[in-house]
């Protein structure tokens, strides 16, 4: 339950921040981009967090399953975040260019998630800690592999062109920052996922999904410190209104905030707490993650 309460909070702390995200400029593509991260991270973490503590075989191999959505998408998602920030034009891609970006990706899916031979791919170990998938070391796992390695070396090789070529100082302290915790998360990443279960005698739960939230909290401290994608607000009363722009949206935020820290509270409280079926705490988040688009 330790371990599970890890997974949630993260979760939570990912929620959070994509929200704030996508608050600050919904229109901008690489708002909406890095939005949609902390969207697949987010059910990464959670389905971790259900999995680790599951109670039969079942429920984590179907939880395990599902979260296939998150680590299966999520490093497509950040190669295409990636070389949009990078770009030297604002050109859009052509629909051969998402093709490339997302085949691999929809193959991890489907062979890990949506395929017929998808529950032959974990093999899930009871632990002390709760439940722990050893890889099996095959052909689809090396594919995997190869997959987030390439994304991953890719993306690095993009932001040190990125940086090299900025003249500002400010803007190469950005790129530096976000490489370094790119390459810290994928280390430590690949240390707890693949490493220690599969070649040692030691279990560990898989925290990659935890290293994931390092890059992505560099993202965001760029965004507050040095305004990495930031657009102002007009912070000017209009005629007619109370409130300015400015206004206006913080107060939407605090009140969306509010509704869904009180579905999460609740949905803690029901499920881990008082062990209500999944189903009807689960419902506590989505119907207060809706009240957001209501408002």
């Amino acid at each position: 339950m330790i371990f599970s309460a890890i997974f949630f909070l993260a979760f939570v702390f990912s929620l959070m921040l994509g929200l704030y995200i996508i608050s600050l400029d919904d229109k901008n593509p690489l708002n909406r981009l890095l939005f949609i991260i902390f969207a697949v991270l987010c059910v990464w973490l959670f389905c971790f967090s259900i999995a680790n503590s599951a109670r039969s075989y079942e429920m984590a191999l179907f939880w395990r399953r599902f979260s296939v959505f998150g680590w299966g998408l999520i490093y497509a998602f950040v190669y295409h975040y990636v070389l949009l920030l990078t770009r030297e034009n604002d050109t859009l891609l052509k629909k051969r260019d998402y093709l490339l970006i997302y085949l691999p990706a929809l193959i991890v899916v489907f062979v890990f998630g949506l395929g017929p031979m998808a529950s032959a791919r974990y093999n899930l170990q009871n632990t002390t800690l709760g439940w722990i998938n050893i890889s099996l070391n095959d052909i689809w796992d090396w594919y995997f592999y190869i997959y987030y390695i390439s994304y991953i070396a890719a993306s690095l090789y993009l932001l040190y062109q990125w940086g090299y070529k900025l003249e500002k100082r400010e803007a190469k302290k950005q790129s530096r920052i976000i490489i370094t915790a790119l390459i810290v998360a994928v280390i430590f990443g690949s240390l707890s996922d693949l490493v220690i279960n599969t070649y040692t005698d030691l279990s560990v739960p898989q925290l990659a999904p935890i290293m994931v939230m390092i890059p992505l909290t560099a993202i965001f401290y760029c965004i507050k410190r040095y305004g990495l994608m930031s657009s102002e607000k007009s912070r000017s009363v209009k005629p007619g209104m109370i409130l300015s722009e400015y206004d206006l949206s913080r107060y939407y935020k605090i009140v969306s905030l509010f509704y869904i820290l009180s579905g999460l509270a609740h949905f803690v409280i029901q499920y881990f707490f008082q062990q209500f079926p999944l189903g009807i705490t689960t419902m506590d988040i989505l119907l207060s993650i809706n009240s957001v688009y209501f408002i």
